[in-house]
């Protein structure tokens, strides 16, 4: 809100300060230090007794309510673990999951969740995107939920690493995250036209990046 604020032309002072304190009583609340993690505990009804789930910790990430003494790499590492001790966010719920891993600093195990949770044969032979993963055991009232283009998001974003600065993409960046393939090639659409990314890694580790775009679209400079 803040920075929809100073983009308006407002006073951004009064949305600082709420986010200042909604982070205390989110932290105080929440967070337990031993397990480096936040824990679901339902107020309204307790009898649900507590959980650990991928989503709260990747929300907590993404908007800024970790504690100062999160061990983020230690944080990053039971995101990824996937060893059933944190509940997996649902299919639609994973782009949290991958933005948190870079705020993180740990956008390189993003591809170890793509690999594990969505490139495996039942997921691939659903044809489309649903609501929950096939082998969860949950029923599924959802073939082809809204939020399932999450993927071809993510995709975009990190493998592609095609990434608007400014609305509509006038202005883009390309930032892969490469893991460990070889090469990536794809295209995004645009309201002025389709961004081009092809990308392969040299013997020295290097990227060879090709980019083609519509004129409406300038590129900026990465490091």
């Amino acid at each position: 809100m803040a920075r929809l604020a100073e983009a308006l032309g407002h006073d951004p002072s009064n949305y600082r300060g709420l986010q200042k304190r909604a982070k205390a009583a989110f932290i105080r609340r929440f967070w337990d230090g031993a397990q480096n993690l936040f824990v679901d505990r339902p107020l309204h009804r307790p009898e649900l007794g507590e959980n650990l789930s991928q989503l709260t910790q990747a929300i907590a990430a993404c908007f800024d309510l970790l504690p100062e003494t999160c061990d983020r790499a230690r944080l990053a590492a039971d995101l990824t673990a996937l060893d059933g001790r944190i509940g997996i966010a649902t299919p639609p719920m994973q782009g949290f999951v991958f933005s948190s891993l870079e705020k993180l600093g740990a956008d390189d195990r993003i591809h170890a969740v793509l690999a594990r949770q969505w490139f495996y044969p039942e997921m691939l032979d659903q044809g489309t995107l649903p609501e929950f993963w096939p082998n969860s055991g949950q029923v599924m009232q959802s073939f082809c939920q809204g939020g399932g283009p999450m993927i071809s998001w993510a995709l975009t974003y990190y493998v592609l690493g095609i990434r608007p600065t400014a609305p509509g993409f006038r202005r883009f960046a390309v930032k892969p995250t490469p893991g460990e393939l070889a090469f990536a090639r794809g295209v995004c659409p645009t309201p002025h036209g389709p961004i081009a990314v092809e990308w392969r890694r040299q013997p020295d580790g290097r990227l060879d990046l090709a980019v083609q775009a519509p004129d409406a679209c300038v590129r900026e400079a990465t490091r």
